[in-house]
């Protein structure tokens, strides 16, 4: 993959989002949404909406993306859809 040097051109990939709504008999159900070209890390978000997970896990990706920066660590390449 090409070499990102910045927070946007990171943010910009157009990474597959997974979103899934959970739900139990006690308890109301939420929304969990997940990044699953990132397995080997924590990029995932939930919310009582599909729009706030989706939203949490913008705030995770550029902390994960900050750290892939950082450290110099190659981006993968976008799953196919």
């Amino acid at each position: 993959m090409t070499r990102i040097s910045t927070l946007a051109e990171a943010m910009a990939i157009p990474y597959l989002i997974n979103v899934s709504f959970i739900s139990d008999e006690d308890e109301p159900g939420y929304y969990f949404a997940t990044l699953p070209d990132f397995p080997w890390t924590t990029c995932s978000a939930g919310g009582e909406t599909r729009e706030a997970a989706l939203e949490e896990l913008d705030r995770v990706k550029e902390t994960v993306f900050e750290h892939y920066l950082e450290t110099g660590r190659s981006f993968p390449a976008p799953s196919e859809k």
